[in-house]
């Protein structure tokens, strides 16, 4: 599968500050920062680009945190891909008369896409400590 690209309307690097964090916060933010070092799923960098990041509880249990970069600046200005996804009420459709479901927790899902090297640094993320 060939790497995805990040292609933009425009060449102005999105840089914002760090969200405000608690200290409990930015110790799990640094904690799961170090994992996804040693996972070798992040690197280092010194990007224009810079989105902030934030810790998202999940529902069921409000002590298990999700680290979450907010890319919502960065996709403001990305050029839509001409292959929409489906519809929702379309697959809802599709499932009409199924007599079994599942469901699935897709924690780290993005973290395994494969980008485009020149494109990697519209990625990088920042927090109060880094």
């Amino acid at each position: 599968m060939e790497p995805q690209r990040i292609r933009l309307t425009s060449d102005e690097p999105i840089a914002l500050r760090p969200y405000r964090t608690s200290e409990k916060e930015q110790l799990e933010i640094d904690k799961q920062i170090e994992q996804m070092l040693k996972a070798d799923i992040i690197q280092p960098s010194q990007s224009n680009y810079a989105a902030p990041v934030t810790l998202v509880y999940k529902r069921d249990d409000n002590t298990k945190s999700r680290f979450c970069v907010d890319f919502r600046k960065l996709n403001y200005v990305l050029k839509n891909d001409k292959e929409p996804l489906a519809r929702i009420y379309d697959i809802l459709d599709n499932l009409r008369g199924a007599e079994w479901f599942s469901k699935i927790d897709l924690k780290n899902g993005y973290w395994h896409i494969k980008i485009h090297p020149d494109d990697t640094e519209k990625l990088a993320f920042v927090t109060k400590n880094l």
